[in-house]
Formats: C-alpha cells, structure tokens, sequence
C-alpha cells in the first residue's frame, strides 16, 4: 500500500480444514536447552484460538507493509482433536486516505543534546469537517512535541505544524524510532520516525605563528613556533594529539625545550608537567599527546591543580625553539599543524592550520607573514 491508501479491514473469508483425532499434545515435553515457559490450554475451547492477527507497518518511502500472522493449527483439549487449516482465503479492504501528510516520513540525525524542527502539511481530503489529534508512539515519545496536537480541517484545508525533537542525555548515542499517526473520524496516518543520535564531536580552534614571522636569510639564532589550541565548544575534550610540521633544514636541538602551558577560563596560564606528556619527534614532525582523562598536573607559582579535561574557552599553548639546521635560502616557507581533539566518549574531530615564514636578503624588504585557520 502506498502513502495514499489505508486498510480498512482484513477477513477470512473461506477456510478448508482437516479433523485430526486422538492427539495427544502435551507442552513441556520436548527436549530442548533452552528453558521453556510454562503455558495452559484454556477451560473450553480453542488453543490459541486467535486464528489471525494483523498489523500494518509504515515505512520511510511513504509505503506500508501488512504483516499477517496465521495459525493454521487449531486444538480442542476436551475432545483432542486438531484442526488443520490447509487452505484459508482472506479478504483485504484498502480505501483512499481521508487525510494527507507530507512528508510521509521523518529520518534525520542529531548530536547527543542538540535539537531538530520539521514542518509537517496535514491536508483534510474529505468532503466534510475533520477533527484531528496526533498520537506519539515509540522511543520518539518522550522526545517529540508538537506546536499542536489537536486542531480540526474543513474541507480541502490543511495546516502545517512543525516538530521539534530535543535529543537530551536520557536519549542516548544510538537510534530513535516510532511514528507519530494523524487520527481523525476519517481515518488514521502514520508516519514512521527513525532519528539517529551520535555523540557530538569537540571544536576546537588552532592558531599557528613562528615568532618572529620574518627573519634574515644570515640569521643563525632560534625561531620559536607557537601552537594555540582552545575549546571553543560545549563539549569537553579527553585527549589532544598535536603533530607540527618542523620546517626543512631546521631542527629541535633539545626535545626538553618544547614547553606546554594550560590557560583556564580566567586567562591564568599553568605549566603542565612533562611527566604527563608525550613528546616525540619523528620524520619532520613533533608529536605531543596529552591525556587528561587520568587527570594531568599543572603548576603556576606553586599552585598545583590537576585538571580531566580541556573545557569551554580553556586553552593549551605550545612553544618551542628550532635552529637552522643549514644555510638559510631566502623564499617563504609554509608549515602546517593538525590537532586531533577527543571528547571522553571517543568522539573525535580535526583541525587544522598553517603558518608562513618569511625568509629575506635585504632589511628593507622584510614583512611579517601570519596565516591561521
């Protein structure tokens, strides 16, 4: 069935059956691992009696699937007999839509805490008033309102009223399923929701610069690069890997000479303690990790506070001297920094950034190069 049509009836209409006598059937005798439910045939009459159920099932593209389960096996406890239903012919009765939405469906996904909005057109296509009310059902219900729920169309008038799901924590990481039916004396419309919720990922922003961002080819003293890594998001961050690009023919002499610090909310600026992190060089590159999650130590002036994660507006600033390694070329030269971020539900996200430095032959044509991202 399409978006247009809905069941109105299903019927058995005619069945052909055989008698099967003396049957001895007896639950809990079958030998099985599995532990079995205690179950007991009813006083008088059938079991299970219900020959038929059915449902209707709407799906996404606006079609609708009719699930129709059957037993065919019918026994009398009194008599012991058995009916066995070989053959059974069913009528299903389909009729026009008396109400019409659009879309027929609602797939989406949203960050864990974030919210979503969908307008929804609800046409009366009956040639009477209509008295209109909308029902939840599923994981949507506790996270789906409606700007109305009850409203009533005359004839070949619609009205559009917008959704609004709010994925808070008790919704979790993962998927949320449902329909919400448009119920009228008319007549009922499903419409099926399925929401994807994923954890959201860290933002944060990177800055590079070398200081000073311009120098003179003869130049044999240090240049120090600068890396900035704030949180500019809600969400907080469990670990931070940064991998810098050292420029060529220049070189770190000491590893021990790269220095992090952490700034709170207040600007204070802490030093973070090197045992805490992971400081390598490898292939041009400098590789620092820092993993709050087990609670880092920082100092400033004899004040140690231990942090477990790098919050809104909190930063962690990184500089170290490098040295020419040989003669320097006048030209400008690009570096570039990528800091993966990861929140402590090991959503993550990268960000990256680039810094220019300019190397010249004659004093009066320096200029100072910066480029962030």
């Amino acid at each position: 069935m399409d978006e247009n049509h809905q069941l109105t009836a299903v019927e058995l209409i005619d069945a052909e059956y055989e008698v099967i006598e003396n049957v001895n059937l007896l639950i809990g005798q079958v030998k099985s691992s599995i532990e079995l439910p205690e179950l007991e045939y009813p006083i008088d009459g059938l079991f299970p009696g219900v020959t038929y159920t059915s449902a209707v099932y709407p799906h996404l593209d606006g079609s609708k699937t009719l699930r129709l389960n059957v037993a065919p096996l019918q026994y009398d406890k009194e008599n012991g007999n058995a009916y066995f239903y070989k053959r059974m012919k069913f009528r299903l009765t389909a009729e026009p839509s008396l109400i019409s939405v659009m879309p027929s469906h609602w797939a989406d996904s949203v960050a864990l805490g974030g919210t979503l909005e969908k307008e929804f057109e609800i046409r009366n296509t009956r040639q009477s008033n209509l008295d209109v009310s909308i029902e939840k059902k599923g994981d949507i219900g506790n996270f789906v309102d409606f700007d109305t729920s009850t409203f009533s169309l005359l004839p070949g008038e619609s009205i559009k009223i917008k959704a609004t799901l709010a994925s808070t924590e008790e919704a979790g990481v993962g998927t949320l399923s449902g329909e919400f039916v448009v119920k009228s004396t008319g007549g009922e419309q499903s419409v099926p929701v399925i929401i994807s919720v994923f954890a959201p990922a860290p933002k944060i922003s990177v800055w590079k610069e070398f200081k000073p961002t311009s120098i003179h080819e003869k130049r044999s003293g240090a240049v120090m690069p600068k890396i900035t890594v704030a949180n500019s998001g809600p969400v907080e961050v469990a670990k931070l890997e940064i991998n810098d690009e050292i420029l060529d023919n220049w070189t770190i002499k000491n590893i021990n000479s790269v220095s992090v610090s952490y700034f709170d909310n207040e600007n204070v600026e802490f030093e973070v303690s090197k045992k805490v992190l992971e400081i390598s060089v490898e292939n041009r590159k400098l590789k620092i990790k820092i993993d709050f999650s087990g609670g880092i130590e920082v100092n400033n002036g004899g004040i140690i506070n231990v942090i477990n994660s790098l919050e809104e507006n909190e930063i962690i600033e990184i500089k170290y001297p490098t040295h020419p390694s040989e003669k320097l070329q006048s030209g400008l030269y690009e570096s570039q920094v990528a800091v993966k971020a990861t929140t402590p539900d090991s959503s993550n996200s990268i960000t990256k950034a680039t810094s220019f430095l300019e190397i010249y032959q004659k004093h009066d044509q320096h200029r100072g190069v910066r480029s962030d991202e």
